[in-house]
Order: C-alpha cells, then sequence, then structure tokens
C-alpha cells in the first residue's frame, strides 16, 4: 500500500458543493472538502489523500457498506492523520481570519492545559469536588479559556474522531 494522509473534520452540508480537479477530470466535493484541500499549507501536499467525502461515493448505500468496516484500517495505515478544526461548518458557514498571532496563542494556551491533564496524577485526589476545588480560580485563565474554546469545536461532536485518532500513528492539528 502505498503512503497517505488521511483527513478528520467535521462535515459541512454535503449538498453545497464545488468542484476540484482530480487527473484533470471535475470532481463536486462538499464544501467543506473544498476548503480544508485548498487551505493545506505547502507542507501539507501529500502524494496520495484520503478524505472519506471524496473517498467513499456517499449516494451508494453498497460502497458505503464495504468502506465503512474498513475505517479501522484505514486511519491505522494513515502515514498522518489531519484533524481540520476550522471548516465552513465548524464556523457555521463562515470563514474568519483570526490574527495569525492570536490563533498560535491560543493553540499554546490549549496545548498547555492538555499536557497539565495528562500528568494530574488524579489518584491523589478524593474526588471530582477536590479536582474542581483545587483547579476552579484557574478555570478563567487565558489557557483554561483557550482549551474550553477547542473542546467546544464541533468536531469533538463526532464520534468518529475518537476512532480516528485512536488509531493514527501521527496527527496534525
Amino acid at each position: 500500500l502505498p503512503s497517505y494522509d488521511a483527513i478528520s473534520y467535521k462535515w459541512g452540508d454535503p449538498n453545497i458543493r464545488e468542484n476540484i480537479w482530480v487527473n484533470g477530470k471535475a470532481l463536486s466535493v462538499p464544501r467543506s472538502s473544498y476548503t480544508i484541500l485548498s487551505n493545506r499549507s505547502s507542507v501539507w501536499r501529500p502524494q496520495l489523500l484520503w478524505m472519506d467525502a471524496i473517498c467513499i461515493n456517499q449516494e451508494d448505500g453498497a460502497e458505503k457498506s464495504i468502506q465503512v468496516p474498513l475505517m479501522k484500517v484505514i486511519y491505522t495505515k494513515a502515514s498522518i492523520v489531519s484533524v481540520c478544526l476550522r471548516t465552513p461548518s465548524a464556523t457555521n458557514g463562515a470563514n474568519p481570519q483570526p490574527s495569525r498571532f492570536h490563533e498560535l496563542r491560543e493553540a499554546f494556551y490549549a496545548s498547555d492545559v492538555v499536557h497539565e491533564l495528562a500528568y494530574l496524577d488524579l489518584k491523589t485526589f478524593s474526588g471530582d469536588l477536590e479536582i474542581y476545588l483545587k483547579h476552579a480560580k484557574s478555570i478563567r485563565q487565558p489557557r483554561w479559556l483557550a482549551f474550553q474554546e477547542l473542546v467546544r469545536n464541533p468536531w469533538f461532536t463526532r464520534i468518529w474522531v475518537i476512532q480516528e485518532v485512536a488509531l493514527a500513528s501521527s496527527i496534525r492539528v
């Protein structure tokens, strides 16, 4: 199997479509897929890319019934799984352009909280209330607010993300 990247994202309205070009032919894809593909950076250009809305014929129930059980293999074998949090569906159809500095600062703050939570020794706490009381004062700090904003992203509402991220050998957000 050749090397490929897989994309994990929140679908938008499948009826709002754009055209992309694949091997010299126009292919109609959901706008969320189009936006992800057109906004990727130059370092994010694998030769092969797997994106469910494009690689699975969503109109063909028989094909979907064959492809869905293969998702485990697809995400496990991907060189990297790229998690796309900002698509039209994640921003209610808009495509806001926040300042790059603000975006990077928020990502740094959120990653700091994830790191802290990962190394929190829960055995030293007697229950949820004690954990809450210890951290309640810091919950309004910018890093916690950034973390809260991150987990409110519609991407986190998809049940598939657990499988897509858990099976990935490498993840890029």
